[in-house]
């Protein structure tokens, strides 16, 4: 994202788009982390999700494909 601004020179046009797409990715990304709820197992030495809400995983998903 840096080195479009410094290619586009700081264009308001360029500028603005890209950094309300990386906060609602950021938003989104916050949110997740929230939302997810997951606990340590020592039986599997790792971390297990609990639960999970699909619509708000695929929205992120979704988004995070569209912005890339």
């Amino acid at each position: 994202m840096l080195r479009a601004f410094a290619v586009w020179n700081r264009s308001p046009y360029v500028v603005f788009p890209m950094v309300a797409v990386s906060l609602g990715q950021w938003g989104l990304l916050i949110h997740g982390i929230v939302t997810i709820r997951s606990h340590w197992s020592d039986a599997a030495k790792t971390c297990v999700v609990e639960t999970v809400a699909t619509g708000e995983m695929g929205a992120i998903y979704i988004y995070s494909e569209l912005s890339a």
